[in-house]
């Protein structure tokens, strides 16, 4: 006797239950790639926030560096630049005949450090400098180093942060050269 498939025994799935099950994947692999792709913007962002920690250390050390080998006596100082329009944060060498130099990046004189570790570029479709950054340039002057903060100011910031606005950090420095990220 054969089985009609309109019969009460028959086995496998009604459309309704494969289309209620189709409904639940859908539904879950949504949520599960827009929390995917948030979770890999907060991740950008903190390491950015990283890279720019090490970026002032980093150009901190050189000046002290500067100090004990006298390799180059033109290399005043280093200093950490913010160009907020391109959205690049770097390294530089503070280059002057005569120390203590001008504390303040200049593209005729100063030489900007390139690389991985000396420099930061943001892609401005996902993340920017924001508004209520502050700092335009750092300038860690050997031996100590003395810190100088845009001519003089005794603290200021960076803010990088997401363009859909979903977050943000905060990197501040202070006169003693100490850095604090919120």
């Amino acid at each position: 006797m054969a089985i009609s498939p309109s019969s009460p025994n028959s086995s496998g799935f009604t459309l309704t239950e494969t289309m209620i099950v189709v409904s639940i994947i859908v539904i879950l692999s949504s949520i599960l790639i827009g929390y995917s792709s948030q979770s890999s913007k907060q991740l950008l962002l903190t390491s950015t926030e990283a890279k720019l920690l090490s970026l002032i250390s980093r150009a901190k050390f050189l000046s002290i560096e500067t100090f004990f080998t006298e390799d180059d006596p033109e290399i005043c100082a280093y200093g950490v630049t913010v160009d907020q329009a391109a959205g690049e944060i770097f390294i530089f060498q503070d280059r002057d005949p005569e120390c203590p130099a001008d504390d303040r990046y200049n593209e005729d004189d100063d030489l900007r450090l390139t690389g991985e570790l000396n420099e930061i570029t943001l892609d401005l479709n996902v993340m920017r400098i924001g508004d209520d950054t502050s700092l335009e340039d750092i300038v860690f002057i050997p031996p100590d180093p003395d810190v100088e903060i845009n001519d003089g100011q005794t603290e200021a910031s960076i803010v990088v942060e997401l363009v859909d606005g979903s977050g943000d950090f905060t990197v501040t420095v202070n006169e003693a050269g100490q850095v604090k990220a919120e």
